[in-house]
């Protein structure tokens, strides 16, 4: 197994508030960073499901004109929830780092 991927899994939100210093605003845009790091790995894991399942149906219902349209309409649901979670995650780590949060990382490497 990885470990650095282990690593990154068991990183907290945050690494602020446990002593007597408060959290700031850095701490806040780390936490929104590693926020949306988190769901990119979880969409990404999603849409690759889908897109198995949606492919199964499509292999499955080989004479079965129903299930090879819900297959396709399965995968083209997933792929377009990938787009599109990918697009908004583009997004905000771009206002992220221009806002000044530190530690962008591409959670799909």
């Amino acid at each position: 197994m990885n470990r650095e991927k282990l690593t990154y899994a068991l990183l907290p939100l945050v690494n602020c508030g446990t002593g007597p210093e408060p959290c700031k605003l850095s701490e806040f845009l780390t936490l929104l960073t590693r926020i949306f790091d988190y769901l990119i790995v979880l969409v990404v894991s999603l849409a690759i499901l889908g897109i198995g399942i949606g492919g199964a149906y499509m292999i499955i219902g080989g004479a079965s004109e129903g299930q090879r349209t819900e297959g396709k309409s399965i995968m083209f649901a997933s792929i377009w929830g990938l787009v599109i979670a990918v697009a908004a995650w583009v997004i905000v780590n771009t206002i992220l780092v221009n806002l000044g949060a530190g530690g962008f990382t591409n959670p799909l490497k």
